[in-house]
């Protein structure tokens, strides 16, 4: 054990493949890398370890700019109780709670939702968020029992706003070099333009009204601010000189993203209507933001697999294994390599902790393929039969010298 993550040990069959150049080798020896552009190599030599990336073999990299694209909130599982005893249509009969879920930016929206309870055993719900276009709703039935039996899903699409800018000269009816300024005209009203189109080079977004109203400064120079018709929010403001056309400030208004819609599933389920106090709330929700690599590990299969900054694992490679028909027949390459012969058979490519290949050891080495203690045995037999050998000859020349001396 060295603790080292990328130290690999192989427990039973196996070698790890190695690229060098245009050649592949194999070796047990797993004492890898990481070199400066993240691969996993061998120390000194550089050969790359060969892993599974998205379905293919190639060189394994755990890069620090790995990133893990956002993922759009999908499902809302919702939990616990709706309050039987409370009385329809009552001031106590309305309840709300929030939950957060991520576009498919990685952008976080806070939405909440209202229940109402209408009758015995029926609740109406809606949805409010500054995100939504045409906020959906539904109603949730239960039985006598206070088990769900009507809108147990609800199917919503979450149109994601996003903030658009335009340019003052791109807006008809307001002053330009050609239009001259007449404050008598103001405060006025005009359409923005369409935006975007989608493939089929429809409009995204219908055409806008927008309030502009000027307030004098100081001679020709006026403050103005546009407020939208349908919301009476302010979206711009600026300056603008009558005298020489000059201003400040772009109007800049929320549209519908139509490449950033989320639908989302609304599971109740596991909510029930029973005569407890109300506690319903999102209990669950998929989705994720944006997250860099923050640290990485290696399992007993070779997976590596990387934690990201916004808390969800993937796995970013898995290291590949090699087998052979007679892999005593494999052909020293050099450095612990091995290459393949026509003793040893064509390699068979493969993922540890299947199909015969042995797991991985992650955090130490092999330190011997061999039984010691056997080979030590067979080392001390071997020594005591030459040890007897000598002395049979030593007996016999001993023996040869007597008769010699008997003859004398």
């Amino acid at each position: 054990s060295t603790g080292k993550t990328t130290d690999l040990g192989v427990d039973g069959n196996g070698l790890f493949v190695l690229r060098t150049g245009n050649r592949t080798v194999f070796t047990r020896a797993g004492n890898f890398d990481l070199d400066e552009n993240g691969y996993l190599v061998v120390p000194g030599t550089g050969m790359k370890v060969q892993g599974w990336v998205n379905g293919q073999l190639s060189d394994l990299v755990v890069s620090s700019a790995a990133t893990y694209a956002a993922e759009p909130t999908k499902t809302v599982y919702f939990a616990n109780n709706l309050d039987s005893l409370v009385e329809a249509n009552s001031v106590d009969s309305s309840f709300r709670t929030t939950v957060d879920v991520y576009d498919s930016l990685g952008a976080l929206h806070t939405v909440e939702l209202e229940f109402a309870k209408t009758d015995v055993d029926t609740w109406n719900w809606s949805m409010t968020s500054p995100s939504l276009v045409n906020p959906p709703g539904g109603f949730l039935e239960f039985d006598g029992k206070g088990r769900l039996v009507t809108g147990p899903k609800a199917v919503i699409e979450f149109k994601v706003l996003t903030d658009v800018a335009h340019d003052w000269s791109d807006i008809s009816g307001l002053p330009s070099a050609t239009t001259p300024f007449d404050p008598a005209n103001w405060p006025i009203t005009v359409t923005l333009p369409e935006w975007s189109y989608d493939s089929n080079n429809e409009p995204v977004a219908a055409p806008r009204g927008v309030d502009f109203n000027l307030t004098p400064v100081s001679g020709t120079v006026y403050k103005w601010a546009a407020e939208d018709v349908l919301t009476g929010d302010l979206v711009a403001e600026g300056t603008y000189d009558s005298a020489t056309g000059e201003r400040t400030g772009d109007i800049t208004y929320k549209v519908v993203d139509a490449a950033n819609k989320l639908q989302i599933t609304l599971n109740f389920d596991d909510v029930t209507h029973n005569s407890e106090e109300t506690t319903l709330a999102a209990a669950s929700r998929d989705g994720a933001p944006k997250g860099s690599l923050k640290s990485y590990s290696i399992d007993t299969t070779g997976n590596v697999i990387g934690e990201f900054s916004n808390g969800m694992l993937r796995s970013i490679g898995q290291i590949a294994l090699a087998k052979f028909a007679n892999p005593s027949g494999l052909q020293k390459a050099g450095d612990t390599t091995f290459i393949e012969s026509n003793n040893s058979g064509m390699p068979q490519i493969g993922k540890a902790g299947t199909a015969g290949f042995g797991d991985l050891s992650p955090g130490s080495l092999e330190m011997s393929n061999v039984d010691l203690s056997q080979e030590f045995t067979d080392m001390i037999v071997t020594q005591r039969g030459l040890q007897a050998n000598s002395r049979i000859i030593t007996t016999s020349d001993e023996v040869l010298q007597e008769l010699v001396n008997l003859k004398r």
